[in-house]
């Protein structure tokens, strides 16, 4: 799950997190996690069957197997709420130009 307000993951950050078996899958960057969170097709009765008031965390919260990858992109924290946020995106694929 990539939320749409997050436009700056890199593409080798995907890369990475598809190489593990896990259940759950959520990337770390200097110890804080972010987005994406890869969820297998075996999650989805779960996620689907939970009360309205329920949040995704909550159902990780319950899983075993769940595995923590670290990554070295700070665009999985990166998310753009405000137009202040827009330009710190901006600059950011300017300075570094996301390739990878």
């Amino acid at each position: 799950m990539l939320p749409g307000d997050q436009p700056a993951v890199s593409p080798s950050t995907f890369r990475r997190m598809m190489k593990e078996r896990a259940e759950i899958v959520i990337p770390r960057y200097k110890g804080k996690k972010g987005h994406p969170v890869l969820f297998k097709a075996s999650c989805i009765p779960g996620i689907t069957a939970m009360d309205d008031t329920g949040i995704l965390r909550d159902f990780i919260h319950q899983k075993n197997n769940v595995t923590i990858v670290d990554v070295d992109d700070p665009g999985i924290g990166m998310d753009v709420d405000t137009p202040q946020d827009l330009k710190v995106v901006v600059d950011y694929y300017r300075k570094y130009r996301v390739k990878n």
